[in-house]
């Protein structure tokens, strides 16, 4: 039973096949969506399939995190013989065939995931009552809604204009309903007011029917070890918050949109809403990982995961690629994730919510984002000086000078392999990529261009 139970709600083994008809939809699959409906299985599974399409190598899985993404921020190197294509992303050759065949499969599977979100929110209305617990019915409407707005902003950082001082604009569709008409096209401004509705929805619903308002991350990670933790959920599907998305989530993707957005103020309060954030005994509801992850060698620091993916089969997607040209012999250049040896005697629990982990939100971030948009130095400091001891350096407290010199190493250093240097680029326009040695980074390289059966009149 254990088993089963974590396979279903990490989402971790789920055959893409027996949900392949609800992630490409089409009108002709109008008549099976409403049966599908009719049964509290069947919103279960359609919300499943948005994480499986999440974990897809074209998105989470690889691409927007480990691999492509991390070449264009030129985080690796690369050899011909393991990763085509890398040459062309790290020079921004957007034309060329593997960036095109990339960014076709990004765009389409993106919309796709937002499709999927969207079928759960139209059939809500009028088949909710089969979900009799008020708690889990808020949880499932919370979580299509947070996913539908992550995946908009997602599609905003990497096709999107920049966000500041932009002389290229870009309008970009956000798809609310599941319909044969042409979606909607819209600007900067009335495409983030989109995301930030959603996201206001998604936090009234999450909103004292998150379970994270009773238990802790961490006990919610551990629900089913009923020896160490007494957990009592109405529904299984309850569990794991850490890796659904979840109330925190819906607060640190707001930070991390209004960071983006230069809205500072918004941003500052955003964050520290999660810093501070207690439990109903007063304890912090997330503190940064120190020694405790390391030693135990999770270096995808996944306690402090606001949200994170489970991804079983993310040995097999790094596998060949950081493998020597002249040997056979594994070399990796990060240990982030790194997979114990299939001899380790690990229980499956451990293996799914401590190794298998791909991080898409980190307090860590909440912290570098609050110091960036503090409205003081000292308060900067305040919360600079303990996010370097939890990563076991005494600093001295920055100058104000220093201040984004320092911001930009730590999202390098903290964020290798999560993919988010390439948007911190974009975000704060830098001309000079560090290991771009060969031309200034422009407007050009950081706005992805859309692909031509996309375009529309900007």
């Amino acid at each position: 039973m254990k088993k089963v139970l974590l396979y279903i709600t990490l989402f971790a083994t789920l055959s893409l096949a027996s949900c392949n008809d609800w992630l490409d939809v089409k009108p002709e699959t109008q008549t099976d969506e409403k049966d599908m409906f009719e049964t509290v299985s069947g919103f279960k599974n359609a919300l499943t399939a948005c994480y499986i399409k999440l974990n897809s190598p074209n998105l989470y899985g690889l691409s927007l995190t480990i691999t492509d993404i991390e070449f264009m921020a030129q985080h690796w190197s690369y050899q011909k013989s393991n990763y085509r294509g890398a040459e062309d992303l790290k020079a921004f050759k957007y034309e060329n065939d593997y960036p095109k065949t990339l960014i076709s499969a990004i765009y389409g599977e993106m919309y796709n995931t937002i499709a999927q979100a969207n079928i759960i929110l139209q059939n809500m209305p009028e088949h909710k009552e089969v979900i009799t617990n008020e708690d889990m019915r808020a949880i499932v409407e919370a979580e299509a809604l947070t996913i539908r707005a992550f995946c908009h902003m997602e599609i905003l950082r990497l096709f999107g204009q920049m966000p500041q001082n932009a002389s290229q604009q870009v309008s970009l569709p956000y798809a609310k309903t599941i319909s044969t008409v042409m979606i909607p096209y819209y600007s900067f401004n009335d495409f983030t007011n989109l995301i930030l509705t959603d996201l206001d929805a998604a936090e009234t619903l999450f909103k004292d029917h998150d379970p994270l308002f009773s238990y802790s991350f961490q006990e919610l990670d551990n629900f089913f070890d009923t020896k160490n933790y007494d957990v009592e959920l109405a529904d299984e599907f309850m569990g794991f918050r850490r890796f659904r998305f979840n109330y925190y989530a819906v607060k640190a993707i707001r930070a991390r949109l209004y960071m983006y957005m230069g809205k500072k103020t918004e941003a500052y309060t955003a964050a520290r809403e999660i810093i501070d954030a207690v439990d109903k005994n007063g304890k912090k509801v997330l503190e940064l990982a120190g020694a405790g992850d390391i030693n135990s060698s999770n270096f995808a620091l996944p306690s402090e995961c606001i949200l994170a993916l489970s991804n079983y089969e993310i040995e097999d997607n790094i596998r060949d690629l950081f493998k020597s040209d002249n040997t056979s012999t594994k070399i990796y250049l990060t240990e982030k994730y790194n997979q114990p040896s299939s001899t380790t005697n690990m229980d499956m629990e451990v293996l799914a919510t401590q190794k298998q982990v791909i991080p898409l939100i980190r307090l860590s971030e909440m912290y570098l984002i609050a110091i960036e948009s503090a409205p003081t130095q000292n308060e900067a400091n305040a919360l600079y000086i303990p996010y370097m001891k939890a990563r076991n350096v005494d600093a001295s407290p920055l100058q104000q000078e220093q201040l984004m010199t320092e911001i930009i190493r730590e999202y390098r250093r903290e964020f290798f392999g999560e993919g988010q240097m390439f948007y911190t680029y974009k975000r704060l326009g830098i001309k000079n990529m560090l290991w771009k040695t060969d031309r200034e980074v422009g407007e050009q390289d950081y706005v992805v261009p859309l692909l031509s059966t996309e375009l529309t009149a900007n």
